[in-house]
């Protein structure tokens, strides 16, 4: 049986260079870095590296990072922290791919009276600056986009986005702050905030061969939010509670690994990616949902006449690993990223993302090409014969 992992953007394994450098912090380092002795002295240096070493590889080395669970609590962070330094409830725009921790929480933020425009998309999940253009308003406050949907791999265009609200608040005296979902960006597409208008982004650890509990929120500098805990001065007094060194050194080590390989990682991912969409040609009716300009690692797919669970199922069994969509939703009967981009339910129905990341080869993709188009054929009557 194949054992061939193509399921990168629900997570990642470690990878060995990141389990190496968090070794210590597990054992002879483990130190608390609020401790006035010495393993608490270094435990507290090596904090202070890792933060300037994440805003150096992300260049730009004076914005505030702070360290959290994940990507989720990064975006939880980031879109309450804002509303709640504000002295009344305002505009938020979101768009309708959005993460769930985003558009949960805006609509969390709309029910305590801010009032959220969730902006559709075009057919290949992107926002049009335009749309945007046409949203922002004088009671507008915060704006939060992905930029690489987790679900189809389209890419935002961030630099317009952030240059069309730079261009808003200047014409308007506003203060229109933009926040970035980076978390499925870094490493695969470059990501360089020096000279970017973003005012925060949410990065996480196990999407790039870093361990899981890790994530982090970059904040520009003068920007500012509010905490959500309380109980500590931790993490610039935004998130209190012991810091998880080894977590944070395994998060700064996967992302240095993932801002000097990105160049190489997104053109061999991509030449991978579009030999295993050759493959997959072969299955009768198979509609790619991914754009041609998408991002290097996922590859999204609907099958007609088969049950996207059950296909994932027949591939398991076959030592392929690939899902639905998203791992933060796949126990929804649908997903709203294809309702956003016009998929017919019957369609999105058979929808399987599989998401690229390192050790896979040519010869792999073929293989994995050849048991989904063997696995399709097998599904397909016994899905069918239930009609």
């Amino acid at each position: 049986m194949a054992n061939i992992y193509l399921d990168h953007s629900a997570t990642t394994p470690v990878l060995p260079e990141v389990a190496k450098a968090m070794a210590p912090y597990w054992s002879t380092e483990f130190g608390n870095p609020s401790s006035p002795h010495a393993l608490g002295a270094r435990a507290e240096k090596m904090l202070r590296r890792c933060r300037q070493l994440c805003g150096k590889l992300l260049q730009d080395t004076t914005a505030q990072i702070v360290y959290t669970s994940g990507g989720t609590e990064a975006n939880n962070l980031a879109l309450q922290g804002f509303a709640r330094i504000q002295d009344q409830p305002g505009h938020m725009i979101i768009t309708a791919v959005e993460h769930a921790s985003v558009k949960e929480t805006a609509a969390y933020l709309e029910a305590l009276g801010w009032r959220v425009t969730v902006l559709p998309v075009d057919g290949q999940g992107r926002l049009t600056v335009g749309a945007l253009e046409a949203s922002l308003t004088s009671e507008t406050r915060l704006v939060s986009i992905m930029w690489v949907n987790n679900e189809l791999g389209t890419v935002n265009p961030i630099r317009e986005i952030a240059a069309t609200i730079q261009a808003f608040n200047a014409a308007h005296r506003s203060k229109v702050r933009l926040h970035v979902d980076a978390v499925q960006a870094v490493g695969r597409i470059a990501v360089h905030l020096n000279d970017l208008a973003i005012d925060m982004a949410s990065f996480s650890g196990h999407k790039i061969g870093g361990p899981k509990g890790i994530g982090m929120l970059w904040l520009r500098q003068g920007m500012t939010v509010a905490p959500l805990q309380f109980g500590g001065s931790q993490e610039l007094g935004l998130r209190p509670g012991t810091e998880n060194l080894p977590g944070i050194v395994g998060l700064s080590k996967a992302l240095q690994l993932a801002v000097q390989r990105q160049p190489n990682t997104e053109a061999e991912l991509g030449q991978l990616k579009d030999q295993l969409w050759q493959g997959l040609q072969k299955i009768p009716g198979i509609h790619r949902t991914t754009p041609q300009d998408g991002a290097p690692h996922i590859l999204h797919v609907c099958i007609p006449g088969v049950r996207g669970e059950v296909m994932v199922q027949a591939l398991a069994s076959k030592g392929v690993s690939v899902s639905t969509g998203s791992a933060c939703s796949t126990k929804l009967s649908h997903s709203h990223v294809l309702d956003a981009i016009g998929v017919a339910q019957d369609l999105a129905a058979g929808a399987l993302r599989f998401s690229l990341g390192p050790g896979l080869s040519p010869a792999v993709m073929d293989q994995a090409a050849k048991i989904c188009i063997d696995a399709a054929a097998e599904v397909r009557p016994a899905y069918e014969g239930k009609e």
